[in-house]
């Protein structure tokens, strides 16, 4: 699974948000924190590491097809 969140992190610097690697870890944390199975969680998890604008944060939640 940690190579899915590699390419998901990667995909997101693709499309323009800058994700430095201490937000790449923090998200692994918060994955291993709330897990898989409420995916609504995960998603907002992933979101709320990985953006720092509201703008940021929509470009995240697009990529996850979940």
């Amino acid at each position: 699974m940690q190579r899915t969140l590699e390419d998901f992190y990667h995909a997101v610097r693709a499309a323009g948000v800058p994700v430095p690697p201490s937000g790449s870890i923090a998200a692994s944390r918060a994955v291993a924190l709330v897990g898989y199975r409420e995916r609504d969680l995960l998603k907002y998890a992933l979101s709320m590491n990985l953006a720092n604008s509201r703008h940021e944060q929509e470009l995240v939640l697009s990529l996850i097809h979940i």
